[in-house]
């Protein structure tokens, strides 16, 4: 069984490829995520400005998850600008997958990853 679906989301990704399937459905937020939540992390930066302004244009392209989520790291604020979460981590790669697909040159999702969070 596990074969077939394998063969199945290989026969999708060639067809997303081709232009022969359309990737615009962005899968479900969890909105209780657990301990194993992931999101697609754009960009980690000090400036909480760029941060902003990212997570907006974001916002405006219909990715209504995302958001900035700000640590301290080594006594420097650190301003994570993420979509998610997603209770699976194929969620998050397939949200990852169609951004590459629909912003070509966009530099924040060509050196976007697919990241496990913990808690909240």
């Amino acid at each position: 069984m596990k074969t077939i679906s394998n063969q199945f989301k290989l026969l999708f990704v060639l067809l997303t490829f081709l232009g022969l399937v359309s990737c615009t459905n962005i899968p479900p937020v969890d909105e209780n995520p657990t301990e194993k939540g992931f999101v697609v992390q754009l960009i980690a930066t000090s400036n909480l400005s760029k941060a902003n302004e990212i997570k907006n244009t974001f916002l405006k392209e219909g990715y209504k998850n995302t958001k900035v989520n700000s640590i301290s790291k080594n006594g420097k604020k650190i301003h994570r600008v993420q979509i998610g979460p997603y209770g699976k981590k194929a969620d998050g790669e397939r949200v990852l997958m169609q951004m590459r697909k629909r912003y070509l040159k966009n530099p924040y999702v060509k050196n976007a990853v697919v990241k496990t969070i913990y808690g909240k």
